[in-house]
């Protein structure tokens, strides 16, 4: 295996932006297709909400209130389909960024690759959530004794010591969950499933990768806010003003899944749009520090090999 090179915060942080410098057309048919696939359920889900309550407002005369059992259903399909669109979103993605592929035509399967992620993200789910039970436990453990100790004489001094554990907590969390991380990356990279060789992948770079996670949520952040500037500033106006009828608005200004949208409204499509390519974008973005370390560990063979031609048109 190739030396490694060292690891490099901002290279990693935006390691997607590479891939779409060196492979322009494989990357941009991926975003473009996902974009519109996230426009597609939006529409499907707004001309379906529409025409259904336009149905039972007609056959019962009155706005109906959906059953319970209805709600629970339709929460479990929608929540579904966020799974698997997020599932073949990040095995398209990382194929492109770890072996440089994009399959000719449509990228997106639901195949070996994806299933062999679904496994990862399950074991990475489950160590979730029993490591934040543990460290819940330990801070109760230890926050615990200072209110009994601290009593009524000290409450500044425990609502410090409540910070620290806490915050110590937060950071545990964070720089396990940047070890871990990578597993996806090195199973879509390997063929094979890779969980705890993610942890080796990350030695001595465990808090870099914190720090690129870091630097991705600064930056989208501020593209979030600038991609509905505008309609944020007048939600938080409306909030001031006490008209808090107004809040759900700034939900829907940065997902689509937050309200349907208005497709009749040439505006709202073209905030439809932006948020489309948006929600996918930082989807990729956040795949990236996962890829870099992938082919960090590989010796960077992805970056500095000829790209391969998995794609025609890239080609042409």
């Amino acid at each position: 295996m190739a030396e490694r090179p060292g690891f490099n915060i901002i290279a990693a942080a935006f390691y997607f932006l590479v891939v779409l410098f060196r492979r322009p057309v494989s990357t941009l048919w991926v975003v473009g297709l996902a974009s519109g696939a996230v426009l597609l359920a939006a529409w499907l889900g707004e001309t379906n909400a529409i025409r259904l309550a336009g149905e039972a407002a007609e056959a019962t005369g009155k706005t109906p209130m959906p059953e319970p059992a209805e709600i629970f259903a339709a929460g479990g399909l929608f929540f579904l389909a966020i799974i698997l669109f997020e599932l073949v979103l990040a095995g398209a993605v990382l194929r492109l960024m770890t072996r440089g592929e994009t399959a000719a035509g449509l990228p997106f399967r639901l195949w070996t690759d994806e299933g062999r992620l679904a496994l990862v993200w399950l074991v990475f789910f489950a160590l979730f959530f029993v490591a934040a039970f543990g460290l819940m436990m330990l801070a109760m453990a230890a926050v615990i004794p200072l209110m009994m100790i601290s009593g009524d004489g000290a409450p500044a001094a425990m609502m410090i010591a409540m910070f620290v554990v806490y915050g110590v907590m937060l950071l545990a969390g964070l720089y396990f969950y940047a070890r871990l991380s990578p597993a996806s990356a090195l199973t879509i990279r390997d063929r094979k499933f890779r969980f705890f060789e993610a942890w080796g992948a990350t030695r001595r770079v465990g808090w870099g990768m914190v720090a690129a996670y870091l630097v991705l949520f600064i930056v989208l952040l501020a593209a979030a806010l600038a991609v509905d500037a505008a309609r944020i500033i007048e939600v938080f106006g409306a909030l001031r003003a006490g008209r808090f009828e107004d809040f759900p608005a700034f939900a829907e200004a940065f997902s689509l899944a937050a309200a349907p949208v208005n497709f009749a409204d040439p505006a709202a499509i073209g905030h439809a749009m932006a948020l489309a390519v948006f929600e996918v974008v930082s989807r990729a973005l956040l795949l990236g520090p996962v890829a870099y370390v992938a082919v960090k560990t590989a010796g960077f063979a992805a970056l500095t090999a000829p790209p391969p031609q998995p794609f025609a048109p890239e080609n042409a």
